[in-house]
């Protein structure tokens, strides 16, 4: 499974936005019990991939 853009403070590539959206869906099937690590980022790659795709995509 490719890496997701953890250590960046936003997504600038489509390669790394489908990544995020492969790193993020195991989470919604099972959702992280809030104030793990696993919640904060769960969070955080929530907040990238909408701030991607308000950037890039029109809905």
């Amino acid at each position: 499974m490719a890496t997701p853009p953890r250590d960046r403070h936003r997504i600038q590539t489509e390669a790394e936005y489908q990544s995020a959206l492969t790193a993020v869906r195991p989470y919604f099937e099972s959702e992280p019990d809030a104030g793990t690590p696993e919640a904060a980022d769960f969070d955080a790659l929530v907040l990238l991939i909408e701030q991607y795709e308000n950037r890039h995509l029109a809905f």
